[in-house]
């Protein structure tokens, strides 16, 4: 089982996204990334290894932002390399996005999507997720249609978490049969697979359910149903 963990707050994030990807170290990994929000403009890093070694050896910690999601993957589809670890982005690198589950229709659809131009760099089933976000909104302009569109074409099981830079102070996460909750502190809002992603900062959480999606930001959340 992969982590998850994402962070919104009025301050730099960066130290309470790495102890909540920290925490769940236990999960078992091979490979970990970040996304964050500067200036507008998405930035990823990402690689093989743990945690500390990531984020130490990388100068994570140094990248201020007040938004980002991180992933702990231990792999399934695709061997323990750079171009399979999460985070994925679109073509266009407006949405990154971290993914547990298995997403089974997903030769289908990166077939259609690398006819329709996309291009893809890992061996995985999550980075039809970003490329799908992308396609949705160019046909919407709406970030949330987009991700509604994206849930709905999607079969098999996922807790996906994304960030935007259409919406950069926003997380917006779906669940389906792969754990995802929320936590709700006074300056910050957390999205993890479990409990331990934002234990240290607060023991107020939500649980997403089956067939839910939620949308995050510093000082609200709203959590809808995505079933039709």
């Amino acid at each position: 089982m992969c982590g998850i963990s994402g962070v919104v707050g009025l301050s730099n994030i960066s130290e309470a996204l790495f102890q909540g990807i920290r925490n769940l170290d236990y999960r078992g990994y091979d490979s970990c990334g970040i996304a964050v929000i500067k200036k507008n403009n998405l930035v990823v890093r990402k690689n093989t290894g743990g945690v500390d070694e990531f984020f130490h050896k990388n100068d994570i910690l140094s990248v201020k932002s007040t938004i980002g999601i991180a992933h702990t993957r231990w792999a399934t589809h695709g061997s323990v390399t750079h171009e399979n670890s999460h985070p994925f982005m679109s073509c266009d690198e407006a949405f990154a996005v971290v993914h547990n589950g298995i997403i089974s229709n997903y030769r289908l659809l990166r077939e259609d999507l690398i006819g329709e131009g996309h291009k893809f760099y890992s061996e995985t089933d999550t980075e039809v997720i970003p490329h799908l976000l992308e396609k949705y909104y160019e046909k919407y302009k709406n970030v949330e249609t987009a991700f509604l569109s994206t849930l709905n074409s999607l079969e098999g099981t996922f807790a996906v978490v994304l960030i935007s830079s259409y919406h950069p102070s926003q997380i917006f996460c779906a669940r389906r049969e792969s754990p995802l909750m929320i936590g709700i502190g006074d300056e910050q809002k957390f999205v993890g697979s479990d409990f331990n992603a934002f234990i240290d900062y607060t023991k107020n959480a939500i649980i997403i359910e089956d067939g839910e999606y939620a949308i995050i930001s510093r000082d609200s959340y709203v959590v809808k149903s995505f079933l039709t």
